[in-house]
């Protein structure tokens, strides 16, 4: 450790006089040498602001000349001699302040990390920035961080984003202009990527997609029947992705119809003092009936679900399992539930009763469905509630200590058996006492 540290601040120095004379200034490491070391450090004047500016300006007209690339090397090594270090000394922050001053267009200097990328990493990402810029191909350059928390180039979309990323993408597969900027920028796509892909999908769609191929304007000179079916896959589109989005937050969304015609609280889309069939939409009808049945396979999974699952498929569950499963049932239970009592889904009933169509009944039964359940799992995880502080106590306490923790928690179970209605089944209290005898 001593022997790095006093290679660094060697480096360091060599590395200033290297910066303010031009030539390398060997010093030899005696008690002298030890002093004026320690006095420099200590200052921290160990190469003026205008050696800096100068070889600044210097090495920006010219990153090729060979004292640019001499202490470009050698300031790179140190940094690599401190990323080694188990604990880096304040000297590794100065020289990233001196090489990002001095090299400010480095990838290095525009991360979040202490540490600098290999020399091949380093070549890898100039060859890529190169290609893009002076041949036809690539057509498409990632800025993205990596693994390792270095800034890093790609001619490929990563498969996964921890953080975001920014792409340029050439309009036309052909060397890019060197000048002026406007051309440049003329001939780029370019544009960010954020780390959670399905919130960015579900925005572009929305707010791109949806606008652009509903607008009539767009599609005037296209045959009504193309027309009917874009609009509809676009709505179809725009709906599954709304429940997959919800699906992934752990909640149900029921999509609303909106084709063809858009369902508002506010609004007389749906009529409510129709007096004839003639008069009603029947595309309309068609739409609602369509997404009642989708309601239906998605608030079914939701009501098939059962907390002896997990024993059925041979795990060993605890009882916090069942505690937890009808706390997340009750919470689904509850958005379906103000979901379906939303006013729009009331003027979709008074549709589906009015038209008589054969939906209506099951639109109706689906929401007592609901209702029910809803009431099971309200019931249910108020009643296991008082239970999760003595399951956690067995659970954490040692065995030999649980023998004077069960007969309260088994009192309390006694009192779930007699007082909640849902749960005073042997199906339901054996899965419990199952979970039990698992801790």
């Amino acid at each position: 450790m001593m022997t790095s540290l006093i290679l660094i601040y060697l480096l360091l120095l060599i590395i200033d006089s290297d910066i303010s004379s031009g030539t390398v200034i060997k010093h030899n490491l005696n008690d002298n040498g030890q002093r004026y070391l320690d006095e420099s450090l200590a200052s921290g004047k160990r190469a003026s602001s205008d050696s800096l500016n100068v070889m600044r300006v210097h090495c920006t007209k010219n990153p090729s000349l060979e004292d640019c690339t001499r202490i470009k090397k050698q300031m790179e090594d140190l940094l690599r001699k401190c990323r080694e270090m188990r604990t880096p000394v304040s000297a590794c922050n100065a020289v990233k302040d001196k090489y990002c001053y001095v090299f400010p267009t480095e990838l290095y200097c525009y991360t979040s990390t202490s540490t600098i990328p290999s020399d091949s990493a380093i070549l890898k990402d100039r060859e890529v920035l190169l290609d893009f810029c002076d041949k036809p191909q690539p057509n498409l350059l990632v800025f993205h961080v990596n693994a390792a928390g270095n800034l890093t180039s790609s001619t490929a979309f990563p498969s996964s984003l921890k953080t975001k990323a920014c792409f340029f993408a050439k309009k036309v597969s052909e060397p890019l202009p060197r000048e002026p900027k406007e051309k440049i920028a003329d001939a780029l796509s370019y544009g960010d990527l954020s780390s959670a892909a399905l919130e960015q999908l579900h925005i572009y769609v929305n707010d791109v997609i949806v606008p652009l191929l509903s607008t009539p304007g767009n599609h005037e000179d296209w045959p009504e029947v193309v027309s009917s079916d874009i609009q509809k896959h676009v709505s179809d589109l725009q709906s599954q992705i709304q429940v997959v989005n919800s699906l992934v937050k752990g909640k149900i969304l029921l999509p609303y119809p909106k084709y063809p015609k858009p369902i508002s609280a506010k609004s007389d889309n749906i009529p409510t003092s129709v007096r004839s069939v003639e008069a009603i939409d029947l595309k309309f009808v068609h739409a609602v009936e369509s997404v009642v049945i989708e309601w239906s396979h998605q608030i079914r999974e939701v009501l098939k679900k059962d907390s002896s699952q997990p024993i059925l498929e041979g795990q060993n569950p605890f009882p916090a399992v069942e505690l937890e499963f009808w706390k997340a049932k009750r919470a689904n239970l509850e958005s379906i539930f103000e979901q379906l009592n939303d006013p729009r889904v009331s003027k979709m009933g008074e549709l589906l009763a009015k038209s008589n169509s054969s939906y209506h009944p099951a639109f109706i039964h689906l929401h007592g469905e609901v209702r029910q359940a809803l009431d099971e799992a309200q019931d249910i995880d108020t009643h296991l509630r008082p239970l999760a502080s003595h399951f956690e106590s067995i659970e954490t306490a040692d065995f030999p200590d649980t023998k004077q923790l069960y007969k309260p928690c088994f009192h309390i179970i006694a009192l779930l058996w007699a007082n909640c209605r849902h749960y005073t089944v042997p199906s339901r209290i054996i899965i419990l006492l199952q979970e039990l005898c698992n801790l």
